[in-house]
Formats: structure tokens, C-alpha cells, sequence
């Protein structure tokens, strides 16, 4: 097996601004008027009276009261979200493979036929080992192949389980090894079927039955 992969403020300054500059400009150019005296006011003003001679003229005027000035509320310190505990990750582990599963290639070319009987017996009763299942198994694999070399590649393998019923299975290609032992596991615990890996830069086919890991990579 070989295969290499502050805008309103601003807006009232205009107006208020041209009102000034247009008055000023109609009294320096107009004629100006002669001031005109007040009379003079014959009763004259209570002893001790604090007013002046606006308020005597104007009695009706009221003086403006102050108001005291507002005092803003303290700022309330802002809300820190609290972080949400972690629980701790538990072991997990889990294995197909029960005595008597594993088959050995019977030549130096069938780990993928061998690696296809290990499979079938981890997900069935029977014991699929014999020499000329193997060579029948890895012929087929070669037929569904399509290697220059005349062997058997991981497309071939992948639709050899698929022909024999113990699929569907895909090819996924991952560079990463650690990714792809967390795909692995992660695909084992949700088909409960065991996993090919295509090992030695594509020379040699491997059967994943089971991993031990921190937490449940379904969970994670």
C-alpha cells in the first residue's frame, strides 16, 4: 500500500451668532439718536431701602431665585460578569477489540486485506482469518483501487468495508498526526465501528479499536 497528502449646540451658534453681527452693524451705520434723560423723581427713596432704581420703578419685579445646584448620583461600579466553573475532565476509554479479532497478513503485501478481516471480526461473530479469504480480500481491494503500482491505496481499502457491509466509511485526510488521532477517536465513539490508518507515509495499513483520552470526545 503507497499514496503521499455636540451636534445641537453647534447648530443654535449660528443663528445666535448672526443676530449679534446684524445688530451691530444696523448701529454703526444709522444715525445715532440723542440720549434721552430720565426725569428726575421728586419722592425720594425710603431710608434704609436696598433696591435700586430699576426695582423702585419696576415694583411688580421679583428677584430670581437661585436654585441650588444638582449633585449627581455616585457612579454604581460596573457589574464583572462571574466565570462559569469548569467541571474537571474525567478518563475515558473505550476499546472493540475483544481475544481473537486480531489476524496477521499472511504475506507482506495484505495489511489492508488483514486490516479489512480484523475489522469484520470486531463488529461481528464470525472469524473471518483464513489464507484465501485474505488473497480474495486483497485482490478485491486492488480491483477497487486505483494505484499506479498495482497495490491496494485507502480509496480501495475505504470501499472494500463499504462493499462488504461494514460501512459507510469515508476517506478523510488530516496532516496533523494529534488532530488526527482526536478525528479518530472522536469518530470511533460515535459510529462504534474501529478506524483505518493509512501509517508509514501510506506504506502500511493500521485498525484503530479503541483510545483512552481526558473527557469524552463527544462532550468536547
Amino acid at each position: 500500500m503507497n499514496l503521499p497528502r455636540a451636534r445641537r449646540s453647534a447648530l443654535w451658534a449660528v443663528p445666535f451668532a448672526l443676530l449679534i453681527a446684524a445688530c451691530s452693524m444696523s448701529v454703526g451705520t444709522a444715525e445715532r439718536a440723542e440720549p434721552s434723560v430720565a426725569p428726575e423723581v421728586d419722592e425720594p427713596i425710603t431710608a434704609g431701602a436696598t433696591v435700586s432704581k430699576d426695582v423702585e420703578a419696576w415694583p411688580d419685579r421679583q428677584p430670581v431665585p437661585q436654585r441650588a445646584p444638582v449633585v449627581a448620583p455616585p457612579a454604581e461600579p460596573p457589574v464583572v460578569a462571574q466565570p462559569v466553573p469548569v467541571a474537571p475532565l474525567e478518563a475515558f476509554a473505550m476499546n472493540l477489540f475483544e481475544a481473537g479479532d486480531f489476524v496477521p497478513q499472511h504475506t507482506f503485501e495484505w495489511c489492508v486485506a488483514a486490516s479489512v478481516q480484523i475489522a469484520w471480526n470486531m463488529m461481528n461473530p464470525d472469524i473471518r482469518s483464513s489464507y484465501s479469504d485474505q488473497q480474495a480480500l486483497w485482490e478485491r481491494a486492488r480491483e477497487l483501487s486505483n494505484n499506479p503500482y498495482r497495490g491496494a491505496d485507502p480509496g480501495g481499502w475505504g470501499d472494500l468495508l463499504n462493499e462488504i457491509g461494514l460501512g459507510p466509511y469515508e476517506l478523510v485526510s488530516v496532516p496533523d498526526y494529534e488532530e488526527a488521532l482526536r478525528v479518530a477517536a472522536a469518530a470511533l465513539r460515535d459510529t462504534g465501528r474501529p478506524v483505518g490508518l493509512v501509517m508509514w507515509r501510506g506504506r502500511h495499513a493500521w485498525v484503530m479499536s479503541g483510545f483512552e483520552s481526558m473527557g469524552d470526545p463527544l462532550a468536547a
